[in-house]
Parts: C-alpha cells; sequence; structure tokens
C-alpha cells in the first residue's frame, strides 16, 4: 500500500480591506508549489482561503528587500497586487523594525513606508506601484482595434496597465452592476490575449470615486489595490475628477477606502491599511 507524502508549510494570513493573502517566506528555504497546491491552500474549506497568495523570495535587484510573486486563488501568477504589497511590506517592517521598504515585483521596485503613526492596529502603509502603461500591446490587447467588442450597455472601456491590466467602466452606479456575470463575460474576452480585471467606478464627486472590481484568477474581492489604482488613473487621465488640488483621490470599496496619488509622467502612490491577522502551518500534498 503506497504512502502520501505531506508537506508542512508554515504562513502567515494577512488582510487589508477585508482582500486577504497567505503570505509564504521563501527567502532562505526553497519553496516551489504547483498551481494545484495554491488553489488547495487558497480554498475557504479544505486549506487556509484566501483571494491571493504572496511567495516572498530573495531580492534579484540590489536595491530590493525582498523579491514578491503573487498568484491569484486559482493557481495563475498575478504581475502585481496593491494590498498584498502593503501586507508583505507591513511584515517586513514590523521584522526588521525598518521605517520603509523596498519590495521587488514583476514590473516594478515598489517603495514602501509608515504613512500615519505606528500605534494600534489602524495603520496606514504608502506605496509606490510603478507607473501605468496605455500602449495596447503594454495592456495587452490582442490588437490596436480590439476595444471595438468591449463594452458594458454601451459604455466604452479605458484600459491600463499598473502592473497587471484592467479595464474600467465609468457608471453611474455600481451597485447596479451584474458583476457577478459580466465580471467573467469581459475576463475572459477574447480581446484581452491574458485575461483581465474588471473594474466599475462611479464618480461621487471631484475628489471620490466608488468602485467594484472582478479580479483575474479571484472573482468579486471586497478590494482591489491596483483596481483602485487603475481607477483612480482612469478617471484622472480622462478628467472626469479634479486634480488640481495634487490631493490624493479616494477610492471607496466594500472593504474601505484607498487613497491613491498620481500625476502624468509620476508613478502611482497608494495609501490604506493592512493588517497582520495570524500564524500557523498547514500539510498539503
Amino acid at each position: 500500500m503506497g504512502c502520501v507524502s505531506m508537506t508542512k508549510i508554515l504562513f502567515t494570513k494577512s488582510v487589508a480591506l477585508g482582500n486577504d493573502f497567505i503570505i509564504l517566506d521563501a527567502r532562505e528555504t526553497d519553496l516551489s508549489l504547483t498551481g494545484e497546491q495554491i488553489c488547495k491552500l487558497a480554498n475557504r474549506r479544505y486549506g487556509v482561503g484566501c483571494d491571493q497568495l504572496i511567495l516572498l523570495l530573495p531580492p534579484q535587484n540590489q536595491h530590493a528587500h525582498v523579491r514578491a510573486k503573487f498568484f491569484n486563488a486559482d493557481g495563475s501568477e498575478s504581475g502585481a497586487c496593491g494590498n498584498g504589497a502593503r501586507c508583505a511590506a507591513r511584515l517586513i517592517m514590523e521584522e526588521e523594525n525598518l521605517e520603509e521598504v523596498f519590495i521587488q515585483t514583476q514590473g516594478a521596485l515598489c517603495q514602501a513606508k509608515w504613512a500615519k503613526e505606528k500605534k494600534g492596529d489602524g495603520k496606514q502603509i504608502s506605496i509606490t506601484i510603478g507607473m501605468p502603461h496605455f500602449a495596447w500591446n503594454h495592456i495587452p490587447l490582442a490588437s490596436p482595434e480590439a476595444l471595438r467588442d468591449v463594452s458594458y450597455n454601451t459604455i466604452a472601456s479605458f484600459c491600463v496597465n499598473v502592473g497587471n491590466p484592467h479595464a474600467v467602466f465609468f457608471v453611474g452606479d455600481v451597485d447596479a452592476v451584474p458583476l457577478a456575470s459580466i465580471g467573467p463575460q469581459i475576463e475572459n474576452h477574447q480581446a484581452f490575449p491574458e485575461k483581465i480585471n474588471v473594474g466599475f467606478a462611479q464618480i461621487v464627486n471631484a475628489g471620490t470615486v466608488r468602485l467594484r472590481v472582478w479580479e483575474r484568477g479571484a472573482g468579486y474581492t471586497m478590494a482591489c489595490g491596483t483596481g483602485a489604482c487603475a481607477a483612480a488613473v482612469a478617471a484622472i487621465h480622462q478628467k472626469l475628477v479634479s486634480s488640481a488640488s495634487r490631493a490624493p483621490l479616494r477610492v471607496i470599496q466594500e472593504g474601505g477606502e484607498l487613497l491613491v496619488d498620481w500625476q502624468e509622467g509620476q508613478p502611482i502612490t497608494m495609501i490604506g491599511p493592512a493588517q497582520i491577522t495570524f500564524s500557523g502551518e498547514i500539510d498539503i500534498l
């Protein structure tokens, strides 16, 4: 009778605005997970449960403290994760008693630091996530004309890559959007060869946007950091909000509020909370 080999994995669970993460530290130990194992860890009935998994690795950039890889709940890799990067930053800053930390992601070197006073669990972290990209082949789209067939109730999308690809639709009422049905249709549309994150945004006033996001590989989440950045960039770029005061734009999601600061030619900065909730270990096949 054969034996089933089990692997014991240490993990840290973290959350940012209801967007939850499993953080695995592979800076000093070799840790390689299959997509199936990631799915098992992310499963809320049979695993720890998360929207995304974060793998911390030794940096390849000499200026970085750590390299982070992000994986969706379906096992696929994501190029960036704003909420997850803040959670990773908090973990490292507290472990090493640092005031700031540089995190190497797939496409950027992210600078994170404490944004407000550091007492209690309401810590705010400011993090830069790199430059937005608007060219069709950087998003990427299947072709320059691919968006002609992508719309919601005749509303065209605004596409931008902020470390991963996002399609943003500005609507009058985000609560009226049937996100569970329309989200996966747009995510898997043939216009997007690498699939896409789908955001529906509502302009509340000159400095505030409401947002709901269907995340590529994860589905609906209570908050999406890169989604908030994409919505803010889209609103500012199209002059739907006022950026004259240089005050950060408030992006409100079900899980809470993020502040996003961006101006043309500059990297995007996001400010929001991040909590470490618990640690443990789990056996996986």
